[in-house]
């Protein structure tokens, strides 16, 4: 009798550990970078050192055909609610429009990644930039900022930053917070971040962290021991990096061994004629480099909390760019609300692409300009704000110990399906009201199936399933795609230009008069004009005409 119990304390013990087993979640860590362009990584192809990155990427799943929403703080709204940007008030950042869709903050009636994660039990964590507001200034927290949506702690900025030393807005929760002489953005996100890793810790429960860094966005700002480690690396110029970037690329199978090298952008001048200028052009791609590798830095000393905390073989991490390089150029009569005219100990700031001024500190805002952005979308064309695959496709990374099976992943997806695969990964259900308010649906799907090597060899030969559709607009831009078809509506352009991914992914050769009567390329037409009226899109000049400063009275 007494065997026969203790079999069955045993088995029911047994029965218990499992059930539990089963029933822990996952946790989750997703890192952004700020306009990251297609090649900047080493495991893209890049020469730029970014080995804790890279080791994600040999340990995970590596996608070719990744899409952001070609805008940063678009791009972080469609991660964080699993919706086209508009959709939820956020066609136009930080400007309230008119128009439903043009709020410049996020919606109340919006089920975030954090509240969802929160309504099951989840502790919740942001370090960085916070850009779903339009509400920016400190103290004046509103409906739209991360407390408000779903996270217990937040660090960061809210909207401008834009200074890497002195960061403007800084707060944490809500609350100011105070930089000190050694202070660094990238390095402190990154700092904050580990913290809240030890607090999860303690805490007991599964967690959910989102580390958004600002770089390598603009300005460029680096410290100088970051940026000494790409001393003469760039003195051979644009040209012959990119020629270096399209070969690995090619070799590492990011890009096809027969893909034809492009020509530079028409605007870039071939790099024999900088002359006396060259040190500073060289200067620029430096700066940005050590950007990058500060954010490798940081994504290292994540990683190694994880571990530290024992939640390493538990935690999905996922890396991503939330928009393609930005070819902006800054003059020196560039004005902007975050660009102070002094630092925080007086000196004044200089603002503009000068040559005879050097990038890199605290009193220089300067940009790397169309040249070097050129290299960091190599191959493809556009940058951030356009809608060419330069401006919106985007590295992306998921690790998850085992689960993910090593290897490239050549099937399109899009930011938004990141809200999709976590709730398909914690097993719950996506709550059909939060809050008090009716939830949208979830307009991505879920990548957990492109886990398996299998499944990915499978949908290759599926047409059916990768016939998605995709949609972006953002100031005037349009594009759709549709299996191996994308059509792109320059802002400026008369009509819609249209591209085989498959056999032009760099965008070289316009097929729209060929196939414009072809059943695909109406439907995808068709498609689009349903798509923006279901999505709160209104046409550019609407937006425009009230984007435009009004004429005070006499």
């Amino acid at each position: 009798m007494r065997s026969l119990r203790v079999s069955f304390l045993f088995l029911l013990f047994v029965a218990v550990f499992l059930g539990s087993l089963e029933a822990k979640q996952p946790n989750f860590v997703i890192i952004s970078a700020s306009n990251l362009g297609y090649s900047d990584l080493g495991c893209y192809g890049s020469e730029i050192k970014t080995p804790a990155i890279d080791k994600l990427a040999a340990e995970g799943i590596q996608f070719t055909q990744f899409y952001s929403c070609g805008n940063s703080a678009l791009s972080q709204t469609s991660l964080l609610t699993g919706q086209y940007p508009h959709r939820v008030g956020m066609g136009f950042p930080m400007v309230e429009l008119k128009q439903k869709g043009y709020l410049g903050s996020i919606t109340n009636a919006t089920c975030t990644l954090a509240e969802f994660l929160k309504s099951i039990g989840y502790e919740t964590f942001i370090s960085g930039k916070w850009e779903l507001t339009r509400h920016y200034q400190v103290g004046t927290p509103s409906h739209a900022w991360p407390l408000s949506r779903g996270f217990d702690r937040f660090f960061g900025t809210i909207q401008p930053q834009p200074c890497y030393f002195e960061p403007a807005n800084l707060i944490m929760n809500q609350q100011p917070y105070d930089f000190g002489e050694d202070f660094y953005f990238t390095y402190e996100i990154a700092k904050e971040a580990a913290h809240f890793l030890d607090r999860a810790k303690n805490g007991g429960h599964p967690f959910f962290l989102h580390v958004a860094f600002s770089a390598p966005g603009w300005p460029l700002q680096a410290p100088e021991q970051e940026i000494k480690q790409y001393a003469l690396t760039y003195k051979y110029g644009w040209d012959s990096i990119r020629a270096d970037r399209f070969k690995a690329m090619q070799k590492i199978g990011i890009l096809s061994s027969i893909a034809e090298f492009p020509p530079r952008d028409s605007r870039v001048f071939d790099w024999g004629r900088v002359g006396a200028y060259a040190a500073w052009h060289a200067r620029r791609m430096e700066v940005y480099a050590a950007q990058v590798s500060a954010m490798d830095r940081g994504v290292a000393m994540i990683m190694q909390k994880l571990k530290q905390i024992g939640a390493d073989d538990d935690t999905v991490v996922i890396f991503l760019s939330t928009a393609g390089a930005s070819g902006d150029e800054l003059s020196p009569q560039t004005v902007s609300r975050s660009i102070p005219s002094k630092t925080h100990t007086g000196e004044p700031t200089q603002v503009g692409n000068v040559p005879n001024v050097m990038p890199g500190s605290k009193i220089t805002y300067q940009s790397y300009g169309v040249p070097w952005a050129n290299v960091s979308n190599t191959p493809l064309r556009g940058y951030a704000d356009s809608l060419y695959e330069g401006g919106i496709s985007s590295p992306c990374i998921i690790r998850w110990n085992d689960h993910t099976e090593p290897g490239l992943v050549k099937e399109p997806a899009h930011i938004m399906d990141i809200f999709p695969t976590v709730v398909e990964l914690t097993e719950r259900p996506y709550p059909s009201e939060l809050r008090g308010f009716e939830t949208l649906r979830l307009r991505g799907e879920s990548l957990v199936p492109l886990f398996s090597v299998k499944y990915r060899l499978d949908l290759r030969t599926n047409e059916k399933k990768r016939n998605r559709l995709f949609f972006w607009e953002y100031k005037g831009n349009a594009a759709v795609r549709y299996g191996d078809w994308k059509l792109v509506f320059p802002r400026n352009g008369q009509r819609w230009e249209l591209y085989n991914l498959n056999a032009d992914r760099m965008e070289t050769t316009d097929v729209f008069i060929r196939f414009q009567k072809d059943p695909a390329v109406e439907h995808m037409i068709y498609s689009y004009e349903q798509w923006k009226a279901k999505n709160r899109v209104e046409n550019w000049d609407v937006i425009q005409a009230q984007l435009k400063p009004k004429k005070k009275k006499k």
